[in-house]
């Protein structure tokens, strides 16, 4: 069983346009898209000039001839449509001549022309684009142009349900031919093409109600990975400072770092802890059993440190209403793990003495089966070392997948 997304269009790195930066090949492909559709089909150059940047970028993207005749399958529609304009456009009766009683008007030709000249060069963008950009990069790459989060959220979801859909829709197609479905002749793909249809309009649907979901819990329209959790430290920090905690920003020299300190009287010190970081192309489903992401490479909290310091802060706002009920004296730090995976920021605040006048630091984080555990953790590395792996991404050597 095919156990990750069907849906890679990217092909592969050998190409000179895949070095590219995303934001570069969506906006290239923009605004070619863009000048095409304005071009005229009377003025010969502006034709040609289009189609030879067309066909230079389809070389240039070392996509396989089938690959494209394939994907260019997307265009039939289109080209359906076209046919017919030279029986039915007409403007002032301009037949041009008879084909078999039926009368060829010249502004259907024209329109034809155009449809079929500027559908199949503009599909050929789009082929070639996501040819030579992963899913994650246009993600990213839209990020850069700074089109409102809101539209790439919802774009991002919907890829990923489309993807579900597709999977499905494949499962149900071998069910139909195994109950003796044959496609034969353009009636048989009725069925194909309404599922299809729906397929597209489910997904974005989903995706939209899915990101409406995730505002409602806190979502701020981006995924924070390694020391870019900017949006992720400005949300739990403004929880702090309504509940009354002081905040020391940028700590230990990392920008998105923080220290919530809150003191009520004497009494011991108390620091709670846990990460917050996504781990690099870690994206997977919940609930699944073996590698299979939500977006291929993108980043995921593959360990848990999405709920880490939520539960956190909870449990300080909580003792906080405890000590101030029942006159408990003592100073409460809350600090986050910032780019755990790949800098260790504790070891930082260690360096700095973040640490040194602190009686009791409790640190939390997520385990299989709500296990609980405390004292000293089993594998803690001594010497600093640096590793290059090369692979499928992965966390725990013990249990990676």
């Amino acid at each position: 069983m095919q156990t990750t997304h069907s849906h890679h269009l990217s092909l592969h790195d050998e190409s000179i346009l895949y070095k590219l930066s995303p934001q570069s090949k969506i906006l290239a492909t923009f605004l070619i898209v863009l000048s095409i559709a304005f071009s005229r089909v009377m003025n010969p150059f502006q034709i040609i000039s289009h189609g030879l940047i067309v066909l230079l970028i389809v070389r240039y993207s070392q996509i396989p001839f089938k690959t494209y005749l394939k994907r260019l399958t997307i265009d039939i529609p289109f080209i359906l449509f076209a046919l017919f304009l030279p029986f039915l456009s007409s403007s002032n009766n301009d037949v041009v001549f008879t084909f078999l009683s039926f009368n060829i008007y010249e502004t259907g030709l024209l329109e034809m022309s155009a449809i079929l000249f500027k559908a199949t060069a503009g599909v050929s963008m789009g082929i070639v684009l996501t040819a030579v950009t992963t899913n994650i990069e246009l993600i990213y790459g839209l990020q850069k142009l700074r089109l409102p989060s809101i539209i790439i959220a919802i774009m991002s979801f919907s890829i990923r349900y489309i993807d579900v859909f597709i999977d499905e829709f494949k499962r149900v197609k071998i069910s139909m031919q195994s109950r003796g479905y044959i496609e034969k002749g353009i009636k048989t793909l009725l069925p194909i093409a309404y599922a299809s249809g729906a397929m597209l309009i489910r997904g974005y649907e989903r995706g939209e109600r899915v990101y409406l979901s995730m505002i409602s819990r806190g979502f701020k329209g981006s995924i924070q990975l390694q020391d870019r959790e900017y949006e992720t430290s400005k949300y739990l920090t403004s929880i702090l400072t309504d509940a009354g905690f002081e905040i020391e920003y940028g700590v230990a020299g990392i920008p998105t770092a923080w220290m919530a300190r809150w003191r009520f009287g004497e009494g011991p010190t108390i620091a709670l802890g846990s990460d917050v970081d996504c781990i690099p192309k870690a994206s997977q489903y919940p609930g699944v059993a073996y590698h299979k992401p939500m977006v291929e490479g993108a980043p995921g909290h593959g360990e848990g440190h999405n709920s880490g310091l939520p539960v956190i802060i909870t449990a300080a706002l909580s003792l906080q209403n405890q000590m101030q009920a029942h006159k408990l004296g003592g100073t409460l730090i809350v600090w986050p793990g910032i780019a755990e995976e790949l800098v260790a920021s504790k070891a930082w605040y260690v360096r700095d003495g973040y640490f040194d006048k602190i009686d009791l630091c409790i640190f939390t984080h997520v385990s299989s089966n709500l296990s609980v555990s405390y004292g000293q953790a089993t594998g803690t590395g001594l010497i600093s070392v640096e590793y290059t792996f090369e692979g499928e991404a992965a966390h725990s050597a013990g249990a990676p997948w």
